[in-house]
């Protein structure tokens, strides 16, 4: 079956998304591989994960799971340092607020966390992408 135009221009585009993230994502994974809580066994799958960029076969499943998994742990140490306290005002009207605040590890993991997440997010959109071409040729035959 011929692909239409806008199939291939979509797939394009998905993929686009993906490698232009690729960059920062290394220093990214670099900062998970150099953290105090990293332990042996997620130094050497970020390591591995990294070599991954380089052959940009990063459009499987089983890619996006691994970085995910990667993700989870950052993300969790990410977390750990954020702590949420209520601040007393008698001038407001509501008697005062909560305040969010990071430890400055936290803080140092946001960016990476935030832009690992952009490239599992497209990543992922690269497979709905195969995925929906792959339900459509099916339903065309």
């Amino acid at each position: 079956m011929t692909m239409p135009v806008y199939d291939s221009v979509t797939r394009a585009s998905a993929v686009f998304e993906v490698l232009v993230r690729i960059p920062a994502a290394r220093d990214d994974l670099a900062t998970i591989a150099a953290h105090d809580e990293c332990d042996r066994q997620l130094r050497k799958r970020t390591y591995q994960f990294d070599r991954k960029l380089d052959s940009r076969h990063l459009f499987e499943q089983r890619d996006a799971d691994e970085l995910l998994d990667i993700l989870v742990s950052a993300e969790r140490w990410r977390d750990a340092g954020i702590s949420i306290a209520w601040v007393s005002d008698d001038h407001c009207a509501d008697g005062g607020w909560y305040e969010r605040t990071r430890s400055e590890d936290a803080a140092s993991l946001e960016g990476p966390c935030t832009r690992l997440r952009s490239l599992f997010n497209a990543m992922q959109l690269v497979r709905n992408v195969i995925e929906a071409e792959e339900i459509a040729d099916r339903l065309a035959v």
